[in-house]
């Protein structure tokens, strides 16, 4: 897992990617979604499928968001964008 900072005069961002398979493709559009899982087969895990729909409503609250993408040699990344001066 890799976290990177970035600043502008504007926003501040923070970047999480990670080496793993990444989203599929058909869940990608979806993943902020409430109550949304990886893995519909492994209905017996642990996780509710809020924590990235609480996540993406914590950043449009601060005049942010949060997106996630699939980065080209498999991975995701996530990014939250916060304005410096917040609404």
């Amino acid at each position: 897992m890799l976290v990177q900072v970035r600043a502008d005069t504007d926003q501040i961002a923070v970047i999480v990617s990670d080496d793993g398979p990444g989203i599929p493709a058909d869940l990608l559009p979806h993943v902020f979604d409430r109550f949304t899982k990886g893995d519909a087969a492994r209905t017996r895990t642990d996780g509710s499928g809020l924590g990235l729909a609480i996540a993406t409503e914590n950043a449009r609250l601060h005049g942010g968001t949060l997106t996630a993408t699939n980065a080209p040699r498999g991975g995701t990344i996530l990014t939250l964008s916060l304005p410096r001066n917040p609404p």
